[in-house]
């Protein structure tokens, strides 16, 4: 049920169905399927059998055009594709890859991904860092959709290129860029990227000048202990792509009563749609004027101390963001986003055990210790619960207080509670606040 008979009358006509890495993305419900379809996973074979290898910046066209997210974009057929790949002066090499292409489509069946396969954690950096694909989902199709900026090549003051991770992970060290085609990339210069002191990356229009238009990039930047990868791809014209709702970035910000200070949002994806006004939710009155400050020019949002002194420790304030609507995009009405803030007495860090997997023999009576940090003003343990693994329907259990003791660097569980579990796995959950962090226990 995922090939059915294409009808002018109809804006789709498949199933959300695919093979990962090659199905087009109107195979997910942006549009309806046709040959422009086939062209899009032959490109990205295509794309797939060269990686790594040192191809002409012909056939890099060749494969970007046919791997396009409008199928308007494309080759109109199979013909027009076929004469690009002959004038890229690789026939005999591309003879048996062609071939290998035409057996593999009639078996390929996958799930979406927009552009080409991004970096390799390893590839970048020698160092054992976690990778986070920042992505987001199409609101219409339910579709998992790799994070991608555009911008704008003729009007570089509507897509200002700002990228967040969400999360403070150090000092950036390292900017790389890749087209896909080659396998480790290159990394961008030190004098045209800069990050803020809020953990934002901000590259310059002098760099992205210089960028091919229409070829899809992978942005990979390497902080302490996290490599975050993002799409990139360099337009002028905003048909090319399919663009949702502006955001405000980072979606949720602390503020803290011990180190105050303004708190800036970026706006993304708004390609000249202008902020009408700031609300808050939960008591659907409008920001003033002297509440929050909008710089049209950097594209950011200033909600300054004033505003937010007036809340208490604890407190979370729901803010939405309304858009005006254009003609140059479509899109629904109205655009609202929205961002959370919290305020605290003190930043809050997270607290973290010495232990993670402990085996212990049954009917053990000695007391267990639990190395641990935890943020002063934040760190007062709640509970310990103990979770049996072997049984995920039985509820939790609450430790009685008597049967762990809570000192300034480690946490005690007493023998004599030890003493009864029975053998098996067992999860204990210490409840510091707002999170729960867990360690494993094995009785055998």
């Amino acid at each position: 049920d995922a090939s059915r008979e294409f009808k002018p009358d109809q804006e789709r006509d498949t199933r959300a169905l695919g093979t990962d890495s090659y199905a087009p993305p109107e195979q997910f419900g942006y549009s309806q399927t046709d040959v422009r379809s086939d062209i899009y996973s032959l490109g990205t074979v295509i794309g797939e059998l060269t990686e790594g290898m040192s191809i002409s910046r012909d056939l890099k066209k060749v494969i970007s055009k046919s791997t396009m997210f409008n199928p308007d974009q494309r080759y109109a057929d199979i013909g027009e594709m076929a004469k690009a790949l002959r004038a890229c002066g690789r026939k005999k090499v591309l003879i048996l890859p062609l071939i290998m292409v035409g057996v593999a489509l009639c078996a390929l069946a996958v799930t979406l991904i927009f552009f080409l396969k991004p970096l390799d954690a390893g590839e970048v950096s020698e160092e054992d860092v976690r990778v986070i694909n920042v992505d987001t989902t199409d609101p219409d199709t339910g579709a998992s959709v790799d994070w991608t900026y555009y911008y704008m090549k003729d009007k570089p003051e509507l897509s200002p290129i700002v990228m967040d991770i969400g999360l403070t992970h150090g000092e950036a060290r390292d900017v790389r860029i890749t087209s896909g085609f080659d396998k480790y990339g290159k990394s961008i210069p030190d004098e045209y990227w800069s990050e803020d002191d809020d953990g934002f990356v901000r590259i310059s229009d002098e760099y992205l000048q210089t960028l091919e238009e229409n070829i899809s990039y992978t942005i990979a930047i390497d902080f302490t202990d996290v490599k975050c990868v993002f799409n990139l791809m360099s337009i002028t014209d905003l048909s090319v792509v399919k663009l949702g709702d502006p955001v405000m970035v980072p979606g949720y910000k602390e503020y803290i009563f011990s180190d105050p200070k303004d708190l800036v949002f970026h706006l993304s994806n708004t390609f000249g749609r202008k902020l009408i006004s700031l609300k808050n939710a939960d008591t659907v009155k409008e920001l003033g004027e002297a509440d929050y400050h909008y710089d049209e020019k950097e594209n950011t949002v200033i909600i300054p101390q004033d505003y937010l002194n007036g809340y208490k420790d604890g407190d979370y304030i729901n803010i939405e963001a309304v858009f005006e609507k254009t003609d140059q995009i479509k899109q629904k009405e109205k655009q609202i986003t929205s961002i959370t803030i919290r305020v605290r007495n003190e930043p809050y860090i997270e607290p973290k055990l010495g232990l993670k997997n402990v085996t212990i023999s049954s009917g053990e009576s000695e007391d267990l210790s639990v190395p641990f940090v935890f943020n002063s003003a934040k760190g007062k343990l709640e509970g310990v619960f103990i979770f049996n693994e072997a049984d995920k329907n039985t509820p939790p259990v609450e430790l009685d207080k008597n049967e762990y003791t809570v000192n300034e660097d480690d946490i005690t569980i007493k023998g004599s509670h030890l003493s009864s579990v029975k053998p098996g796995r067992y999860r204990y959950g210490f409840e510091f606040g707002d999170v729960m962090i867990s360690m494993y226990i094995t009785v055998s």
